[in-house]
């Protein structure tokens, strides 16, 4: 920009999709899990894994984690529906600094809670069985009790006879 403000010329940079992509890939994120690059300025999508060739380059109409980036947030995690496959995900997302780039890993909610609920249906079903231990238990403590008193009702009976 010259003194007046007026534009003096342009800078253009190239970005290999493919690199960026590769390093993406390396990001485990579940099974509908997201990743994604996007510019700062309008939130265009640059990359997003797993491909959404269609978004490629658009400007999302309401994309909340643009949004963020623009009201001047630089990081952060939020939990919210994706904008092209409405998949309810919680996301963390940082701009990159020094470059007009932001970045997005989305965890799917039912991708993180299959795993929490394995571990609670084993744990209620080890729950019941050791309740029905306990109430077996209890049964046969009260069988044997029964037992007992009634073998000591008996010998009380001979010994008075």
């Amino acid at each position: 920009l010259d003194a007046q403000g007026g534009v003096l010329g342009q800078v253009t940079a190239l970005l290999d999709k493919g690199m960026l992509s590769k390093m993406v890939e390396a990001v485990d994120v579940g099974a509908k899990g997201v990743v994604a690059v996007a510019l700062a300025a309008d939130g265009r999508l640059l990359l997003r894994l797993p491909a959404t060739p269609d978004a490629v380059n658009l400007v999302p109409e309401s994309d909340f984690l643009h949004r963020l980036i623009e009201s001047g947030e630089n990081l952060g995690t939020v939990r919210v529906s994706g904008v092209f496959d409405s998949v309810e995900r919680v996301y963390a997302f940082r701009r990159i600094a020094d470059y007009p780039l932001y970045v997005a890993g989305g965890l799917a909610v039912e991708d993180v809670l299959a795993e929490w609920r394995k571990t609670l249906a084993v744990s209620v079903a080890l729950a019941d069985a050791l309740l029905l231990d306990v109430a077996d238990a209890l049964l046969l403590a009260g069988v044997v009790a029964a037992a007992l008193a009634a073998a000591s009702y008996a010998r009380t009976s001979e010994i008075s006879t």
